[in-house]
């Protein structure tokens, strides 16, 4: 009942400045061909479970990146916000409006396409919040206690995203001592995920529930 998902920016001239190998080669066109390749398995449809697109640059044309995917027959599509918070930046002189503009602009391309069958997950979770039920995204405010991250050597975490955050960048538990579900509890998910007084009086709090708490963290 496993299915898996790539990382995929856009057309290997947008996301290559960000995705390279080790030697600082670009590798959007190897992650396509590997793509391609796989698509001529019999059981691809099945087991795969759709793009996860990183909006990385916010002077992109929104509609033109949604038509490269739409175009190349991906028709399950995810949209992430670079990783950053309030006390880091994704990077020097980040401006949030831009996103939400880029944001935007995919949105409305995605309902000229009004293809039924073309999925993008953020924005179906936000209609579905809106309408009373409550997202599973930890972007969108889902409980993270659902969540659980095991290291390599054990080592049990909440989210990789997390460890830009000071109170869960230490995984505090393993799991030769601590059953998953315990995860929660040692790293103080419900206290760190509770919603401040301005998110819970904000018109919005229905769509996004509070948003992703990385991304939200502040010292103060």
């Amino acid at each position: 009942g496993l299915r898996f998902g790539i990382s995929l920016d856009g057309p290997p001239a947008l996301a290559d400045v960000n995705r390279v190998d080790h030697q600082g080669r670009g590798s959007t066109q190897r992650v396509l061909d590997a793509i391609e390749r796989s698509r001529e398995h019999p059981e691809f449809d099945g087991v795969f479970g759709g793009v996860l697109c990183v909006l990385s640059d916010p002077d992109l044309d929104g509609g033109s990146l949604l038509d490269w995917f739409y175009e190349r027959g991906f028709r399950s599509l995810d949209l992430l916000f670079p990783d950053g918070n309030w006390t880091n930046p994704p990077y020097p002189g980040f401006d949030a409006r831009g996103f939400s503009r880029l944001a935007l602009d995919c949105f409305d391309r995605w309902i000229e396409i009004d293809d039924p069958n073309f999925s993008i997950r953020f924005f179906e979770e936000i209609f579905l919040s809106l309408l009373g039920r409550k997202s599973k995204l930890d972007s969108l405010g889902g409980d993270l206690s659902q969540i659980c991250v095991v290291e390599s050597d054990g080592s049990i975490g909440v989210s990789d995203v997390g460890r830009i955050c000071p109170p869960l960048a230490t995984d505090r538990g393993d799991i030769f001592a601590s059953p998953l579900q315990a995860h929660a509890r040692i790293n103080d998910i419900p206290e760190l995920q509770a919603l401040s007084e301005d998110c819970l009086g904000c018109q919005n709090v229905d769509g996004c529930n509070g948003g992703y708490l990385p991304h939200r963290y502040a010292e103060s």
